[in-house]
């Protein structure tokens, strides 16, 4: 089912398209990207696309107390239900609040929302014959876990191995990231397991309320690491013998004031964007901006971004997650209180790369859904995974009600 077309172009020069091939040289920006499918639950679920993930052909979103796995059908996205549901073994508050996925495993985030209770993070392996309704795998926790230290806030997984935030370590803390291993890569091997960390990631500046853990993102040999108060980023580099206890192997910091830098980050590996919400202002409102970071020729080291994504609209604001295709071709960034289908319905730019590298710019196209209404905080969470970008609006309106959904965008 195609509908229509949701994307404005805000420029016209020095983008490649989202169907265009990557090493192409600079090309106009096309109009094909469009709305392919709405994704919306089977029963009356609450705030469903509070998080999103998406690994080639199956999206998961996350929902107030569940998560939804949604399978591309043989024919093409479209609008649909859920395939599975994603629920936890026990009661636990916060469950869905972070989803993340890779191949055939699934985890989802339980920071306790902050009612006392240890936060833990689910993983879900896919079964034989395909996803289905199911409770987790295993559970995940740290070693050294409290009441409300947000652990499981953010997650990532690339892999086998996975990251886990907590931004409240110790009640408030400096937080910390929490690295797990799978024996030989093998989730499923961990059937009805209490798994804890191989590793914890600490900063060596850390502060009280820093937020460190408040945004993690892991590619196959680092893992980046926001904290949010204190305004920076972290890089650790995979040491030779394997994750162990580590503090960063580099510091990530704005040129300028930046503004919450690392509420959210996202990486494909040589290339980090750290989200800052309350970065810049115009003369209506914070525009807020995103960060990229690219690896220097002699590995992560202390550095200031290599260029700042703006909004392209005015009033614009762009104060939600971030998210980094693979090739680093890629960059979208929430808009949840943007004005997309209406007013503060909310909306994604997504930026291109330009053939000389990443610079400061505000070209980008903005997303938006077909029925976007007040308040539907489309944007809220976002994902791209090759040339599909998926968004959550967890306001979104399903009939008369506002159960929330998830969106799915590529080329038309």
């Amino acid at each position: 089912m195609s509908l229509p077309l949701c994307v404005l172009a805000a420029d016209k020069t020095d983008s490649p398209s989202f169907n265009s091939p990557l090493n192409a040289g600079p090309k106009p920006i096309s109009q094909e990207i469009g709305q392919i499918a709405k994704l919306t639950p089977a029963n009356g679920s609450v705030d469903l696309g509070t998080s999103v993930a998406i690994d080639g052909n199956v999206v998961v979103v996350g929902a107030k107390g569940a998560a939804y796995v949604y399978v591309k059908p043989l024919n093409g996205w479209q609008d649909m239900t859920q395939t599975a549901t994603l629920s936890p073994s026990i009661g636990i508050n916060g469950f869905g609040t972070s989803v993340a996925i890779s191949g055939n495993i699934i985890l989802v985030g339980a920071p306790g929302a902050n009612d006392g209770e240890l936060g833990k993070v689910f993983a879900y392996v896919k079964p034989s014959r395909g996803w289905k309704n199911m409770t987790e795998t295993a559970q995940l926790v740290p070693s050294d876990g409290a009441p409300n230290d947000d652990f499981g806030i953010s997650v990532s997984i690339s892999g086998g191995t996975a990251v886990v935030g907590a931004d409240q370590l110790l009640m408030p803390g400096n937080g910390a990231a929490y690295v797990f291993t799978a024996p030989k890569k093998d989730w499923s091997t961990l059937a009805g397991i209490t798994l804890t960390e191989t590793a914890k990631l600490v900063a060596s500046n850390g502060a009280i309320g820093a937020a460190f853990g408040s945004g993690v993102a892991i590619s196959t040999k680092i893992v980046a690491v926001g904290a949010a108060d204190a305004n920076e980023a972290y890089v650790f580099v995979k040491p030779p013998g394997g994750w162990n206890n580590m503090t960063e192997t580099a510091q990530l910091m704005p040129s300028d004031a930046g503004g919450f830098l690392g509420e959210y980050i996202s990486t494909n590996g040589d290339t980090i964007v750290a989200g800052a919400p309350f970065a810049g202002q115009n003369e209506r409102r914070i525009t807020g901006a995103a960060y990229v970071f690219v690896e220097p020729a002699g590995g992560w080291t202390d550095i200031t971004e290599t260029a700042q994504l703006l909004p392209s609209t005015n009033p614009g604001t762009m104060n939600g997650p971030v998210t980094i295709d693979t090739t680093g071709h890629y960059i979208g960034a929430g808009s949840p209180f943007g004005y997309g289908n209406g007013d503060q319905s909310g909306q994604v730019y997504l930026f291109f790369k330009p053939s000389g590298g990443w610079r400061t710019t505000a070209m980008s196209q903005k997303i938006f859904s077909s029925d976007g209404e007040f308040e539907d905080s489309f944007g809220v969470s976002v994902g791209i995974s090759g040339q599909t970008l998926v968004a959550g609006a967890p306001g979104a309106h399903v009939g008369n009600q506002r159960p929330g959904a998830g969106y799915v965008f590529g080329s038309k």
